[in-house]
């Protein structure tokens, strides 16, 4: 398993476990169906905003844009485009391999 695929794994448990905590905690009931969709639907936004990071970051690690490009023009944190250089940069170090 790679970084990635590790982080992603981590990333949704603490969703899924932050959703229940937030939905108990408020006295909120829902279906299963509105649940599942509500899941669904946030995890696509999830998804683009990962995509959309992950791109930029191997754009970064090929030397086509710089940290500070970024920051400038999308609403991600400095520690989330460092995490995921590093990610990005390990994830194409093992597919070399």
């Amino acid at each position: 398993m790679t970084l990635g695929e590790k982080i992603e794994l981590e990333k949704r448990y603490y969703f899924e476990k932050g959703y229940k905590e937030r939905c108990a905690k408020n006295n909120i009931e829902f279906s299963e169906e509105e649940c599942e969709k509500a899941y669904k639907e946030s995890e696509e936004r999830s998804k683009l905003y990962f995509g959309t990071l992950r791109k930029l970051c191997e754009l970064i690690n090929e030397g086509k844009l710089t940290k500070e490009d970024v920051l400038k023009v999308f609403d991600y944190s400095e520690k989330e485009i460092d995490v995921y250089t590093k990610v990005v940069k390990s994830d194409l170090d093992i597919f070399k391999e």
